[in-house]
This record gives C-alpha cells, structure tokens and sequence, in this order.
C-alpha cells in the first residue's frame, strides 16, 4: 500500500512538471510567429515499458507533448528524435506525416528493445518519415533500417544529405547509392564480414554519382569491392577510416604486412583534379601505401591523420630518444628540399625533387609523434620558405599532437618567421605536460603547453 502511495505521488509530481513545460513549450511556439522550426525531442532510453503494460504510463508521458507540437508541425523544418521505436510510433499517431510538408532534414536515433522478435525475413522498418517528399537531409542510427537498406523501399534520389551512423551492409549501400544521382555528402559506416564464404564474394556494377562533394566512410571487417564500385569524380572531402588488415597472416615463414588500400586509392585517384580535403590514419597502412595516397592527392589543401585520441604512457621517459624512435608516419615526408635545406633521403621517403601536397595549407597530425623538435622546424622552415618562392602554397595552419616532452619552444621563432614573408600562420604544438604522467581523466590532460 505504501509503495503504491509512493508511486501515484511521483506520477502527481511529474504529471504536474509536464504540464509546465507543455505550458513553456506551447509558449515560446507561439511567439515564433511564421518562421520555420527546429524541434529536438529526445525520450529516455533506459526506460523500458512493463511488459503487462497497456501502454497507459507512456501516453501519459508522451501524449501532453505530442499534443502541444502538433498544431505547429506544418513549420517544422529540421527535426531530430531520439527514442524508442514504441515511442517513435506514438509520434507518428499523433502528428499525421502529412501535416510535415516544410520537413527538410530529419535526424532519427530509434532503438528497438531486445524483446522484440526478430521476423524469419528482413522487412521494412515503418519509419514513415523518412519518405516525406520535400525531405532532403536524412541522419539515421536504426540497425534495423541501415543493415536492411535493400529491404526499405524510399525515394532515395530526392536525398543530398545521407548519415547512416549505424552500420550499413556494403551491398545494400550499393543497391541504395544506384539511386542517389543528388547526394552531396555521404557519411557511412559499412559492415564488412571477416570472412566470406568461398566463391561468394559479391563482383558489383559501377554506381556514378555525380553530385558528390563530401564522403566520410568507416570500414569494419574485412576488405569489400563496394568502395571501388563508387564512381565520384568530384568529391572535394574525403574521410576514410578501416581497421589493420593484413595479408600473409596464415603464413608461418612470412612476417604479416598490411594490405594495400585499394580503395582508398581508387577514391583519391578518381577524384584527384577536385579533392581539397584528406582525412585518414597512417596506423592502419604502410608507410609506401600513405605515399602513395599523398602523391596521387596533388590539390589537397587539407591533410588530417588521425582523430582519435593520444592517451600517453604511464612510463613516459624524459629522455626519449626521438631520433631513433620511429612513428608511424615519419612527417619529415613534408620538407620541401630547397638549397638551404638540402638533405638526403632513403628508402620511402620522397626524392630530393618532390614536393609532397604542394597546395597544402593546413596539416593535422594527431595520435602522438615522436619527431624531434629541432626537425618539426626544419619541415616547418622548408615550407615557409618554398611558399615564398612560389614552389607551394603557404601553410597556414599546422597542428602536431606528440607523444614525448617538449624539449625546445618552436613556436615563436617559426610564427614569426612566417610573418616576415607575409603569412599568418597558426601553430599549434601539443604535448604531454611536465612532470609526472599526467591521465586521461585529470583536468590539464592534452592542453597545450
């Protein structure tokens, strides 16, 4: 009895917060005149109906809310949910679709419960939205529409805006992609399996998209000829990120080597005259490989390695030996080899004559480096120094995370020797700080020194 006493005073209380702020809510809708509407909604994902529930307890919740938007949906322009799939269907009960005709982006974070049978055969998702007629940005997290795509029927090519933040399977990408002749951007994460049956590896036609100027692709698993089956000639960003994968694994007498990205390759070679922007992570590919790709990517005016993270070790020695200890890619790459700065170089490195990303004007190298101060200020020099002849165009921003103590402050002498030519340079050199290891969780963790 007093349990339930307990419970019929909470549901008072928040009965009585919801009908504030419906009040607040219907207030300030009502004060936004004609405009068009951004709405976020978000519903708590811990929250899980009893099982013997009619459903009573969610309209409760849900049905002050949905009530007081809904005169207003005619004026909704960009909208985001995050909520259960139950709760998504609510929604779509009380506001018919139709009343959505100013809809144009639709941000969509739907979780289905694990008690939710799983049918024999993959059906669509009766996510209704996402096939308004004006809709043209769609950002969805929904494993059960993403790794369905073949099974979801839409007008895909009304789309210029695509994010499927849970995983898609490649060849339902592909399938989706033959109809998307609009899309602008396209940010995926493709779920490859890591091992195919033998003899089922899928061989696919290649899809044109023409519009295409940004493309962010993830890769879990294995390799998959999809990527290569992409046609974007005018992809100005490009964002590529896959684990390691090596090849002579299963061979006892070799030692294993990465495997050559192909299509990372194939992406930057097919649209090297327009690619400006390269964001990818030497970690997971050989040295002659990033090479490789920097070669073929001649307007890149924005290099980017790596986004994750640096987490320095515990045992980080004062003394490190930084021209000895390698990184995983030796930034050295970029010094362009003018007479006053004339040096040698072996094995993969470039050829005195080549001048690696000559547009380049902004680097990021981030995941921790080793390399010498002393040897940051020649590359820096170098450049500073080609830009004013004319062999490159200036650097105007470079950021380098290390991964050891700084030994010698840099920063004003090449600053302002960028600023003797006439170029504003914005140099950002981040190291671990002095004195004991310093952990992921204390307050001065990564701040610049």
């Amino acid at each position: 009895m007093r349990d339930d006493r307990a419970a019929e005073v909470r549901r008072q209380i928040f009965s009585k917060m919801m009908q504030l702020r419906c009040r607040a809510v219907k207030d300030w809708l009502g004060r936004s005149g004609s405009l068009p509407l951004s709405l976020s909604i978000s519903f708590p994902f811990g929250y899980e109906p009893p099982t013997d529930s009619s459903g009573a307890e969610d309209d409760e919740v849900v049905d002050p809310l949905f009530h007081t938007i809904r005169p207003f949906a005619s004026r909704w322009r960009h909208l985001a949910l995050s909520m259960p799939f139950h709760i998504y269907q609510k929604l779509e009960t009380t506001i018919p679709l139709d009343n959505l005709s100013m809809l144009r982006y639709f941000k969509g974070n739907i979780l289905f419960h694990d008690d939710i049978p799983t049918p024999p055969q993959p059906t669509p998702v009766p996510l209704h939205i996402i096939h308004l007629p004006a809709l043209e940005g769609l950002s969805i997290s929904c494993t059960q529409l993403t790794m369905n795509l073949r099974h979801h029927p839409s007008s895909w090519d009304r789309l210029t805006d695509i994010c499927f933040e849970s995983p898609v399977s490649d060849t339902g990408l592909l399938e989706m992609l033959k109809q998307c002749h609009n899309l602008i951007i396209l940010d995926v994460h493709i779920q490859i399996p890591w091992v195919r049956l033998e003899g089922l590896e899928p061989t696919f036609e290649m899809v044109l998209l023409p519009q295409l100027e940004i493309l962010k692709l993830r890769e879990s698993g294995s390799v998959s000829a999809v990527i290569s089956a992409i046609n974007a000639p005018f992809v100005k960003s490009l964002q590529y990120i896959c684990p390691r994968r090596y090849e002579n694994r299963d061979d006892p007498l070799q030692l294993p080597s990465f495997l050559m990205p192909e299509s990372l390759i194939w992406l930057i070679s097919n649209a090297a005259a327009s690619l400006e922007s390269l964001s990818i992570n030497p970690r997971t590919f050989q040295l002659e490989h990033v090479l490789q790709c920097l070669r073929l990517a001649v307007h890149v005016k924005e290099l980017i390695f790596g986004d994750e993270l640096f987490f320095s070790p515990p045992d980080l020695e004062e003394d490190i030996d930084c021209e000895t200890s390698g990184d995983w890619f030796n930034l050295e790459a970029f010094t362009v080899h003018t007479p006053e700065y004339e040096s040698s170089t072996q094995g993969s490195m470039p050829l005195q004559n080549e001048i690696l990303l000559p547009n380049l004007e902004s680097l990021e190298a981030n995941g921790g480096y080793l390399i010498a101060d002393k040897n940051v200020r020649r590359i820096l020099t170098s450049r500073i120094d080609s830009a004013q002849r004319g062999l490159t165009s200036p650097l105007r921003r470079v950021k380098v995370q290390f991964a050891r103590r700084k030994k010698e402050d840099i920063e004003p002498e090449i600053v302002a020797r960028a600023r003797d030519v006439g170029v504003e340079m914005k140099l950002d050199l981040t190291y671990p700080p002095p004195g004991p290891a310093i952990g992921p969780l204390s307050p001065s963790f990564l701040l610049p020194n």
